[in-house]
């Protein structure tokens, strides 16, 4: 966003020191929140949450210009890692850097001490913490190349302070889960191996059993060594073979097979649709002395077993044995000399994981790529959007700038007085009622708001030294690290039952219906209809004659499903949405949704809400997020065959609604700023996603007057009278616009 012109009187502004980045306390100036600021590495989670090309930062005493050809990129900085590997060793230890390219590339170091204080300061002890800050850095006018380089061992990521963009070498496995680095499977046991003593005939079963699977970008053996190819993801599985339990009394107790050496890679093989096995390399990260107190299973699988795929890798096939191996055979716990010994098999063991998300976040051009680039002060300062100049003799430039802020506040003041009174727009009657959006309902959290990086769920720590699992930036009781957004917005903490988080089922509802998280993909589009009335009404459980009436009204002129095809569709969601998501009727007395189930209604009503209650700025960003999840006409395209409930109980009504008044704040917000472009912007997205409101067609109006375009003008106003039709075009004008 463009800053008006400083204006201080009491005070001279700093230079900005070039070649160097420096770290500003606090906030300074509005920041746009790229769509997916994540730059994920080997030890380190970190989200770039803002950024700004202003004309001048800070405030006094500590206020910041550029120098003469020169201008400012301000960014803020999120980063989670281990308290233990900040500034351990060379290795662990994270640089970043703001690279600028003129000619020849310079790298400025940006100083993370800060960061890493407060990442130690709220870690609990061998766990992650946060830390948070804001730089700014002064590059040559009209230079774009201007990039965030964070950097762990050999291995990096990119971000563009320009384009809000990573660049590659990115990783896909990375950014697949919103919450992780890595990608854990469903848990899976049950198969059974046989372990034999040839020289004896003497044989045990062993139960077979996935510790942990996950899909990463980073060998498991400490390396940090990334997968060849971005698009591939190692696959790393540790296992236990558990013995039965034999009583004291039993003949057999004490005989079991002990010291064995573990499965060689050959011998465990993954495979997915479509592929042929491939073997696995055996990492063995335990050591002898803890084989058989860490896995009780004497040592057949104290490895991990490693495995190159797909990063889109959504299910497959994991195959144990035969197999030769050498081990001890131990009768009352007494064993000889280490023999051959023969692992039976194959057995099989069924992976699936989460699936890769269906939509791409799409990164808007930010507004300063559109702005023509700023030109020199005459007098040695820069600055984007206005005159900055020090005092330099002649002529007293800082007369100048004070006289101009005087009469930009004095016209902001008469603005908003106006507004106070009532103008002819503002007081139009809006169409739609005047609902306020629902506030989101307890057990529902907002999804992971790819189009801003929103996550805010308590996931359970990381469960070894590679954070396996969750977002080191979400509140979680046990860790100690403090709830909070990756954008920097507060979220309420919610109760989600444990055993029912493995659900990750996101209903997109502010556009065309997008539903994403399934286990396995509905042939049906009837079977999305019943999870999006599920995800709408969850407050208690549904029965059958509740989804009969809400999806096939009576009246319609069609008949509904027999209650024996009601049950067939209910089925097939089910097995859709994965073990747990929806128990059996019997359970809960009706049909309701378990576990994290998102939706992006949900959130733009909580954004909504929360910036009613914000400070100024911070209302702009939490709109500005919440707008950016508008991407059409509330379930525009649904079917009427089973979407009529959505109009019926008024959901698209109240969408509408909310829409067209956060669009309309943020118009005005952007208007009390000068900022036309950010204004024209707000007001456009509110305008797709409800085209007929009267409001917006004002506000359309009063932009294009305020930009001072005439040709602007007489397009608003014709696609006014176009859309509203020529007597609520002419209400609108009266006062406030000449006709065309």
């Amino acid at each position: 966003m463009v800053l008006p012109p400083f204006a201080d009187a009491d005070a001279s502004p700093q230079i900005l020191p070039p070649g160097q980045v420096t770290n500003l306390a606090g906030p300074v100036v509005l920041l746009v929140a790229p769509v997916d600021g994540r730059l994920r590495g080997p030890d380190f989670m970190a989200q770039v949450t803002g950024v700004a090309w202003p004309g001048a930062v800070g405030s006094a005493p500590n206020r910041y210009v550029a120098s003469r050809g020169r201008r400012i990129v301000v960014f803020d900085l999120r980063l989670a890692q281990p308290s233990s590997s900040v500034n351990n060793s060379a290795s662990s230890t994270l640089t970043a850097h703001a690279t600028v390219t003129t000619g020849v590339a310079n790298s400025e170091a940006v100083d993370l001490s800060t960061i890493d204080s407060a990442i130690v300061t709220s870690a609990p002890p061998s766990g992650w913490g946060t830390g948070t800050g804001t730089f700014a850095v002064s590059v040559p006018i009209g230079d774009h190349d201007v990039h965030l380089v964070i950097s762990e061992g050999s291995f990096t990521q990119t971000f563009s302070l320009w384009t809000l963009k990573r660049e590659a070498p990115t990783p896909d496995i990375l950014y697949r889960d919103p919450r992780s680095a890595t990608v854990v499977a469903n848990p899976v046991s049950g198969a059974t191996i046989p372990i034999t003593n040839p020289a004896d005939g003497f044989t045990q079963d062993a139960t077979i059993a996935v510790k942990q699977a996950e899909l990463t970008a980073f060998l498991p053996d400490g390396s940090n060594s990334p997968v060849p190819s971005t698009r591939e993801a190692f696959l790393a599985v540790s296992m236990t073979a558990q013995y039965p339990n034999v009583a004291y009394s039993d003949p057999g107790w004490g005989h079991v097979f002990d010291n064995l050496n573990a499965l060689p890679g050959s011998a465990v093989t993954f495979s997915f649709p479509g592929s042929q096995p491939v073997a696995a390399t055996a990492i063995n990260v335990i050591a002898p002395s803890q084989q058989v107190t860490a896995n009780g299973n004497g040592g057949l699988l104290d490895a991990i077993y490693v495995f190159t795929v797909p990063a889109s890798t959504a299910a497959g096939t994991l195959s144990i044995g035969p197999a030769v191996t050498t081990g001890i055979e131990d009768v009352h716990f007494t064993g000889g000399t280490a023999v051959p010994v023969q692992v039976g098999g194959p057995v099989t063991l069924a992976l699936s994981f989460p699936s890769p998300p269906t939509t791409v976040p799409v990164q808007l051009t930010p507004p300063w790529v559109s702005e023509a680039a700023p030109t020199a002060g005459a007098d040695g300062i820069s600055s984007v959007g206005g005159s900055a100049n020090l005092p330099s003799g002649g002529f007293n430039f800082w007369l100048l700038a004070v006289l101009v802020g005087f009469v930009l506040a004095v016209l902001a003041t008469i603005a908003q007085v106006r507004r106070s009174r009532g103008s002819p727009l503002r007081n139009r009657p809006d169409p739609y009622r005047p609902l306020r959006p629902q506030v989101l309902p307890p057990g529902r959290l907002p999804p992971a708001l790819l189009a801003g990086a929103l996550v805010d769920e308590g996931d359970e720590p990381l469960r070894d030294q590679r954070n396996q699992a969750g977002d080191p930036f979400a509140g979680n009781a046990e860790s100690g690290v403090p709830s909070e957004t990756i954008v920097g917005v507060g979220a309420p903490a919610r109760e989600v039952p444990t055993e029912h988080l493995a659900s990750g089922l996101e209903v997109l509802v502010l556009g065309p219906v997008e539903i994403s998280g399934w286990a396995v993909s509905p042939r049906r589009t009837v079977v999305s209809a019943l999870a999006c009335y599920l995800t709408f009404h969850p407050d208690r459980p549904v029965s059958a004659d509740q989804l009969e009436g809400g999806l096939w009204p009576i009246g319609r002129g069609r008949p509904g499903p027999t209650r024996a095809t009601l049950h067939t569709y209910l089925s097939e969601l089910r097995t859709a949405l994965g073990p747990g998501v929806l128990p059996d009727s019997t359970t809960k007395g009706g049909y309701q949704l378990m576990g994290t189930v998102t939706d992006d209604w949900s959130t733009f009503a909580w954004l909504e809400a929360e910036a009613r209650d914000a400070d100024p700025i911070e209302a702009i960003r939490l709109r500005s997020q919440a707008l950016s999840l508008v991407r059409g006409p509330p379930f525009q395209g649904a079917s009427a065959d089973t979407f009529e409930w959505a109009s019926t109980e008024q959901f698209i009504s109240t969408m509408e609604v909310a829409i067209t008044e956060c669009a309309h704040a943020q118009t005005l917000s952007y208007l009390d700023a000068r900022d036309h472009a950010r204004a024209r912007e707000a007001v456009e997205i509110g305008l797709f996603a409800v085209p007929d409101s009267f409001v917006l067609h004002a506000d359309l109006v009063r932009t294009a007057q305020a930009n001072g375009d005439p040709a602007e003008l007489r397009r608003a106003q014709r696609r006014a009278r176009n859309t509203l039709g020529d007597d609520e075009a002419e209400r609108l004008f009266e006062g406030s616009a000449p006709s065309i």
